[in-house]
């Protein structure tokens, strides 16, 4: 924060509002039914800056994989969504734009440029319900975490860190995984490896690990009323 401004904290000394950062905002919200491998999914067009989240199906890992700007313009056309096996996932975006909704009373923060990056109008400002700690051995591409969240069924998830896995086979196949998230109970989320790509024209060689998968966080979004 710059030597002005609102500044608001919670009881953990985090910064909720200032007037310098914008907040985000919901943006758009889907069920998709997706197929093994990475799914490509159309939204609408923006050039803000994304926030994508899912709410991990209980048959199959999800992984929230990333936006795709064909363009090369900065403008996002869709998402990308990787599993290990046909499901259905919820997805969510949240940007971080200027809001543009009004009303007759409120509190509205402005940063320095008079850009609105808080609205008390708005309903769908993103709210982190928790963020989770966790690890595993990482011995293998069948290694998985189970950890304890506040709520599987109705909360979103993202998880922040390295992500992937590659393994060089011993006939010279290169497998690619990339961290996904499955829902085992109300109350419980597991991140588990999906794998994305089989690659056989690498040299042949021995068996080795190429990358390595330590996210160590995982954020529990809260869902927003406006959906």
């Amino acid at each position: 924060m710059s030597d002005y401004g609102l500044q608001i904290r919670n009881a953990s000394g985090n910064i909720q509002i200032d007037s310098t950062y914008k907040n985000y905002t919901y943006y758009e919200h889907d069920e998709s039914s997706l197929n093994s491998g990475v799914n490509e999914i159309s939204i609408t067009d923006t050039d803000s800056s994304l926030i994508l989240v899912i709410k991990p199906p209980t048959t199959a890992y999800v992984s929230p994989y990333g936006f795709l700007d064909t363009t090369t313009t900065g403008t996002y056309e869709s998402i990308m969504l990787a599993t290990d096996s046909t499901c259905s996932c919820e997805w969510l975006l949240y940007r971080d734009g200027e809001s543009t909704t009004s009303g007759d009373y409120g509190l509205i923060v402005a940063d320095s440029t008079s850009n609105i990056i808080f609205n008390s109008n708005e309903t769908g400002y993103t709210t982190i319900e928790k963020v989770h700690g966790w690890s595993f051995s990482n011995s293998s591409p069948e290694s998985y975490a189970d950890i304890t969240v506040v709520d599987a069924t109705n909360n979103y998830f993202q998880f922040l860190g390295n992500s992937y896995r590659a393994d060089k086979l011993t006939d010279g196949t290169l497998n690619y995984y990339q961290l996904g998230l499955k829902k085992i109970d109300s109350t419980t989320i597991r991140i588990g490896f999906i794998l994305i790509k089989t690659d056989s024209t690498t040299p042949s060689g021995t068996g080795a690990t190429a990358g390595s998968a330590s996210p160590n966080i995982l954020i529990e979004f809260r869902s927003p009323p406006s959906i």
